[in-house]
């Protein structure tokens, strides 16, 4: 509940950045929260947060999209497995 509650931290979506640290900060507590449910459902999100991610647009013209963001995401996941291996191992 609580990375949920997070995610929708309004000063994370007030800005067109997606590159700011708002958005970003918002978007890893996304990424927490559908960890978590994976982890109690066994219900991947991840795949389709990251699609639409990665659809993302900036509303300034020549600035980045949500595939860097993307990117990050899937790095995180990478962590996570790591450290799921290492718990196992």
């Amino acid at each position: 509940q609580l990375h949920r509650q997070r995610m929708f931290t309004s000063c994370g979506w007030f800005f067109e950045k997606l590159d700011r640290p708002e958005p970003r900060y918002v978007i890893a507590q996304a990424m927490r929260a559908i960890d978590l449910v994976k982890q109690a459902t066994l219900v991947d999100l991840g795949p389709n947060f990251r699609e639409a991610l990665s659809a993302a647009r900036n509303t300034q013209p020549g600035t980045t999209t949500g595939r860097p963001i993307q990117s990050a995401a899937d790095l995180y996941d990478e962590i996570q497995q790591r450290r799921a291996d290492s718990h196992l191992a």
